[in-house]
């Protein structure tokens, strides 16, 4: 009778908890698609009708639904706020281009630690309501910001939050991209939280905080401090990013981790977080139970949770304050408060919570990618059913496909690899690295009293850390252990998470019943979609009888994309200079060509040997197939040393013909269009610059042409107008070197006679691309002018009769 009657209990919580733990999944789903729903309208559509058909299928009140319904409505409302509080178009008037300026700002974010060639910097976030700068032209303007301008400032010494500063920066707009598959620009900069940067030539203290926040970034200060001076120069970066988050690794160890499956062990996640709270909750209450007067009195579990779950968040901000770092703290402080009140906890239920809480404290979380990987990993963990007898192997195997499966969507958006050695590499790198090297790292700066024990802490954590490298170059290296997946689209990843949605309420009991029959379906059916939309758009990257040419963004420099008739592809340039460490091809270049379905270049042009057209082709093409190359061949007769000889030499080793203008010149037929070399002809000259030796090319398909003449200056051009007169005329023009005012004379404009002319440049480059004369003479030409840095990508399409033209913004 007893038991029968606790059964009934029993089963009478577990229902009870599931049904909270469902309306909290409603509300926490709706809170976070009221974003998409803004960002992608039809997109997100899969995923609320996933949503509520949680509610209809798990007969949740209608309340809850109406419940539902407001958050999301909130959501959307939130994130139009918080998206136009970040447009950059409200300072683009004052910032387009770079200005010296002075003023006092209040710090608001905590300063993180950058190391390279030149020293070292600290950026943070500062606000400012009142700049006097100095422009290009001489002239000094006084802006009064309202509502108060956010920036990323980068100074030569640490900032604290709270602090009161002066400032002497140079201020412009920050420079993103915009390409196929991208973010958009402004869902990008308001979840940065602001959309202009300054480098900071001095930085003077007027007043100091000493609030709760600015004393964790002294400790952060300190912290960052000891590590330098204790630890050797090729794991100090690591232990930054394990003890404070600082994510300021070198390449080569990022590229490794990634392609291992290991750079959660780098970060402050969730996991790392409940090592830290739990060992320190432990070690609490092993104290408080030995101390009597404590122990007669209160429950040391209970108190011990209580500390915890406090130091919980504190931890989270001196960690970084990474989106997983919070959720993992919002979802221990739940627990916490649960068992002061002695409840039994419930980590479905905590998980909910922290994720309402964290979608309520952030407008715009669903696009942190850390906080959305954390949710992801965690539920599949919740989800993933533990039994005792499980040996370890077949248990840290389950573990590790839980948390990896539900994540991989997003992975694969990330990056164009998923590792599947990372199970085997967890296996072994997460012990050395959580249970080993992890509590080293943090206990070693509290032990300034015990020279040897910190010098003992030093080796343990530098050996634990090099050995989870070693994993990771081993695991990296191993190329059949990569499986190259496309990038998927918003229309995907909302297929993905509606299938996530709908697999999940299959294993959650609904009233008594278990819920997991017809577990399959929702699997079956998420995976047939997917493969529907994939089989699309391949047969829509293919497509033919139709020109395209799209001028990627990529900065200060050049790459575009064409799109034959015939269907085939090429790409004239990878190069770009976004800013200091960005590999333009690994970043821009290969995301789009997988975004595109590209994988194969009939045609690859490098114009003439510039980083800025050529620093992507190395590490934007790798597992693209490349039908041969167009080069001019003066890098190689001048010792161009660098990214370019290693580029060629990796194209000869894959035996891809390299052709030179001395038998390219002329007409062509190739893949379904003209294809003209009008320059270099008969060869490159090596008395003129690579500018003026640059490819011009011209691409006729039909009734319409495109003309692309790479950094052609004006002795390029006036022997163009010598010797290709009466070939010039296009309808479309890529605008020579950028915009500058060294091309673009009025007789070469008037022989081509353009009716669209693309400019690529970045937003702060410090050459003054395009130049005001450039841009005056294409409007005296009545030419409709499309710019990479104002625009984003700018694709240009014809039938042979008709021009259409879209742009990224």
């Amino acid at each position: 009778m007893r038991r029968s009657l606790l059964n009934a209990v029993n089963r009478g919580w577990h229902r009870w908890c599931c049904g909270v733990f469902m309306n909290l999944s409603l509300f926490a789903m709706a809170l976070l698609c009221g974003p998409l729903v803004l960002e992608a309208p039809l997109a997100s559509l899969p995923a609320l009708a996933a949503t509520l058909w949680i509610w209809f299928a798990h007969r949740r009140s209608p309340q809850a639904l109406l419940a539902a319904a407001v958050l999301l409505l909130f959501g959307v409302a939130r994130a139009t706020r918080a998206i136009s509080v970040g447009k950059r178009d409200r300072y683009e008037s004052q910032f387009s281009s770079p200005q010296e300026c002075d003023g006092k700002a209040i710090v608001l974010g905590r300063s993180r630690a950058h190391r390279d060639a030149e020293g070292t910097r600290f950026s943070g976030l500062v606000e400012t309501s009142l700049l006097r700068c100095t422009k290009r032209e001489g002239d000094v303007e006084t802006y009064s910001l309202e509502p108060p301008l956010r920036m990323m400032l980068t100074a030569p010494t640490p900032l604290h939050r709270g602090d009161s500063v002066s400032i002497e920066a140079t201020v412009a707009l920050v420079s993103p991209w915009d390409n196929p598959g991208a973010l958009d620009r402004g869902v990008a900069d308001a979840s940065r939280a602001y959309a202009v940067s300054a480098s900071a030539r001095r930085v003077t203290l007027l007043a100091a905080s000493r609030s709760i926040v600015s004393l964790v970034d002294r400790a952060r200060d300190a912290v960052r401090e000891h590590i330098w001076a204790s630890y050797p120069s090729d794991v100090e970066s690591l232990v930054r990013a394990l003890v404070i988050g600082e994510a300021d690794l070198r390449p080569e160890d990022t590229d490794a981790l990634k392609g291992s499956g290991l750079l959660h062990l780098l970060a402050v996640s969730g996991m790392h977080l409940v090592v830290v709270l739990g060992a320190l909750q432990r070690a609490l209450h092993f104290l408080l139970v030995r101390v009597e007067m404590i122990a007669a009195r209160v429950d040391a579990h209970r108190l011990a949770s209580a500390f915890v779950g406090a130091v919980a968040f504190a931890y989270a901000d001196f960690a970084g304050g990474s989106g997983s770092a919070w959720r993992a703290a919002w979802m221990s402080g739940v627990v916490a408060c649960v068992t002061v009140l002695e409840r039994m906890p419930c980590a479905k239920r905590s998980l909910a919570l922290s994720v309402v809480a964290m979608a309520i404290l952030d407008p715009l979380a669903v696009f942190d990618v850390s906080l959305i990987l954390s949710v992801l990993a965690t539920a599949g963990l919740l989800l993933s059913t533990q039994h005792s007898k499980e040996n370890y192997l077949y248990r840290s195997v389950r573990a590790t496909a839980a948390a990896t499966i539900p994540c991989a969507p997003l992975l694969a958006k990330m990056g164009g690899n998923l590792s599947i050695g990372a199970f085997m590499a967890n296996l072994i790198a997460v012990p050395l690295g959580e249970i080993i090297t992890l509590p080293a790292c943090l206990l070693e700066p509290l032990c300034g009293s015990f020279p040897s024990l910190q010098a003992s802490l030093v080796a343990l954590g530098s050996g634990g850390l090099r050995a989870v490298m070693a994993i990771a170059d081993t695991v990296n290296k191993i190329d059949f252990l990569q499986v190259g997946v496309p990038l998927p689209s918003a229309l995907q990843v909302s297929v993905l998470i509606a299938g996530a949605i709908l697999t999940l309420a299959r294993n959650i009991p609904t009233f008594g019943r278990e819920g997991t029959k017809g577990a399959l379906a929702p699997i079956v059916a998420t995976i047939g979609l997917l493969s529907v939309l994939e089989w699309k758009m391949r047969t829509s990257a293919n497509s033919k009888g139709e020109l395209s040419m799209l001028a990627l963004d990529v900065g200060q420099g050049d790459a575009t994309l064409i799109h034959f008739p015939d269907g085939q592809w090429g790409l004239i340039d990878a190069g770009g200079l976004i800013g200091p460490g960005v590999d333009v091809g690994a970043r821009v270049i290969a995301p789009v060509l997988r975004s595109l379905r590209v994988s194969e270049l009939a045609l690859v042009v490098l114009s003439h040997p510039h980083p800025d057209h050529f620093g992507g082709m190395k590490t934007g093409l790798v597992g693209v197939s490349v039908g041969r190359v167009w080069d001019t061949g003066q890098g190689e007769r001048e010792g161009i040393a660098g990214e370019y000889p290693a580029w060629l030499g990796q194209l000869r080793r894959a035996r891809v013909p390299i052709l030179r203008p001395n038998v390219l010149c002329g007409v062509h037929f190739l893949y379904g269009a003209e294809v003209s070399v009008l320059a270099p002809c008969p060869a490159s000259d090596s008395t003129h610059t690579p500018n003026d030796n640059s490819f011009v090319i011209k691409v006729r398909y039909k009734e319409r042409a495109f003309l692309l003449v790479g950094d052609a200056e004006r002795y390029e051009e006036e022997l163009l107008l010598r010797t290709q007169f009466a070939t010039l005329h296009a309808d479309v023009l890529k605008v020579g070197h950028h915009g500058s005012r060294t091309s673009s004379s009025a007789a070469f404009l008037a022989a081509v006679s353009p009716v669209v002319a693309t400019m690529s440049s970045g937003v702060r480059n410090r050459f003054g691309h395009p130049h005001p004369k450039t841009i005056e003479a294409l409007m005296r030409a009545n030419v409709r002018v499309f710019r990479t840095d104002r625009s984003g990508a700018i694709r240009i399409t014809t039938d042979g009769r008709q021009l259409r033209v879209e742009v990224a913004r």
